[in-house]
C-alpha cells in the first residue's frame, strides 16, 4: 500500500522480462544477464486440480564477478493463505534464505559459479467443479553484491609531453574501463592526455554506472528483506535506489566535495532509479616526466529481481444439496485468500 512506509520494491518491467520462455509460460533471467540469475522458475505439476499438492522451485546460478551474499527469495503474486480459494503452503519459508554465500565462478580455474535452490511445497486451491482459472506465480530474488571498475589514467608533466611530440612519439592515453560481470555497468572517463603544468592542473574523471538488466537496487545495509511477518520480502521506500560507493586512486588527493568518497564508503541515490553519475578532481603527487595512476570503483548494493510461471488449477469441487430442487450456486473464487500476504506488488511512487 502506498499509505504504509513498507512496500514491495516492484519492477514494472517484470512481464517483459527478455529471456526463456518455458513450459506454462515462465519467464526467468535474461541469457545476457550477470550477478545471480534465475536458471529456472517452475511447477513439478503444470495442470492440477482442486488441492492437488505440488513443488514450486527455482533454481539459481552466480555467473558474475563477485560472490553473492544473503541470498533469499519470496513467493507472491497468487493468493496465499487459508480459505478455499487460496494456495496453502504446506512446508518452505517465506521469504526464504537460499544462501548466506554464493560464490563466483573461477574463471583461471575453468569453475562454475555456485548454483543453489529455493522450494515451496503448496497445495492447491479448492475451486468448484467446472470452474478453471490459470494463476501467475512469481517470485522474488534478493541478494548483496558488488560491481568493480578498474582503468587507468596517465599524467604527463609538461616537459615529458613536449619530448613524446618533438619525436613523434605516442601520447598515452585512458585504458579501457574494465567492469567485473554483474547487473550494473560502469564506465570512468578521463580528459586524455592529462598535462600537469603547474599545482593547479588536476586530473578529472567522470564515473557513470547503470542498472543494465531487468531489477532493482536498494540500500546493502538493509537486511529485513530476508525476514517475515507483517511485509515479507518488503523494501522500506526510504532504502530503495541506494548504492555504496568507494573509489581507489594511489598517490592522488580529492579536491571536490563530490569526490569526498576517495578512500572512504559513500551513499549516493540512483537517479530515476537506474543511473547515478559523479565527478572527480584528483591532484596527483609530485612525479617526474609520467605517471600512470591505477583508478578503481566499487560499487555495493541489494539487487532484486523476479521471475514468473502460470500454473493452471482445474476445479472439482462438488456443490453442496441445498435442500430444494436447485442446484446451488458454485460460485467463482475471488483470489484473495485469507493470509494478508500481497497477490501482486504495488508500485513504485515516481
Amino acid at each position: 500500500m502506498l499509505h504504509n512506509k513498507f512496500i514491495l520494491a516492484s519492477i514494472f518491467s517484470v512481464l517483459l522480462v527478455s529471456g526463456c520462455v518455458g513450459g506454462g509460460g515462465s519467464k526467468t533471467t535474461g541469457p545476457n544477464d550477470f550477478g545471480v540469475v534465475i536458471k529456472s522458475f517452475s511447477p513439478d505439476i503444470q495442470e492440477l486440480e482442486s488441492k492437488d499438492r505440488f513443488t514450486l522451485s527455482m533454481q539459481l546460478e552466480n555467473n558474475g564477478g563477485s560472490d553473492a551474499k544473503d541470498v533469499a527469495a519470496f513467493l507472491f503474486g497468487i493468493p496465499i493463505g487459508t480459505g478455499s480459494d487460496a494456495f496453502a503452503i504446506v512446508s518452505g519459508l517465506n521469504p526464504q534464505t537460499v544462501a548466506v554465500t554464493l560464490r563466483a565462478p573461477d574463471e583461471s580455474a575453468k569453475l562454475p559459479g555456485d548454483i543453489a535452490d529455493a522450494s515451496w511445497d503448496l497445495r492447491a486451491p479448492d475451486l468448484p467443479e467446472g470452474i478453471s482459472l490459470p494463476y501467475e506465480a512469481r517470485a522474488r530474488l534478493m541478494y548483496r553484491y558488488k560491481t568493480a571498475a578498474t582503468t587507468t589514467v596517465s599524467a604527463l608533466t609538461t616537459a615529458e609531453n613536449r619530448r613524446l611530440r618533438e619525436r613523434n612519439e605516442p601520447i598515452p592515453s585512458q585504458t579501457e574501463t574494465v567492469v567485473s560481470k554483474g547487473p550494473l555497468g560502469v564506465t570512468i572517463t578521463a580528459s586524455a592526455p592529462v598535462i600537469i603544468r603547474d599545482d593547479t592542473d588536476r586530473l578529472r574523471l567522470r564515473v557513470n554506472a547503470e542498472i543494465i538488466q531487468s531489477g532493482s537496487i536498494f540500500d546493502p545495509d538493509y537486511g529485513g528483506y530476508k525476514q517475515g511477518g507483517a511485509n515479507p520480502g518488503s523494501v522500506p521506500q526510504d532504502n530503495l535506489d541506494k548504492i555504496r560507493v568507494r573509489l581507489f586512486a594511489p598517490d592522488v588527493t580529492a579536491t571536490n566535495e563530490e569526490c569526498a568518497l576517495l578512500n572512504a564508503d559513500t551513499t549516493l541515490s540512483l537517479r530515476g532509479g537506474t543511473s547515478l553519475s559523479f565527478s572527480c578532481e584528483l591532484k596527483p603527487s609530485a612525479f617526474v616526466g609520467r605517471k600512470d595512476i591505477p583508478v578503481r570503483v566499487e560499487l555495493t548494493y541489494n539487487f532484486l529481481t523476479d521471475a514468473s510461471t502460470t500454473i493452471n488449477v482445474i476445479g472439482t469441487r462438488q456443490s453442496a444439496p441445498t435442500g430444494g430442487t436447485g442446484t446451488g450456486s458454485t460460485g467463482t473464487p475471488s483470489g484473495s485468500g485469507t493470509s494478508g500476504e500481497p497477490t501482486a506488488p504495488p508500485s513504485i511512487p515516481t
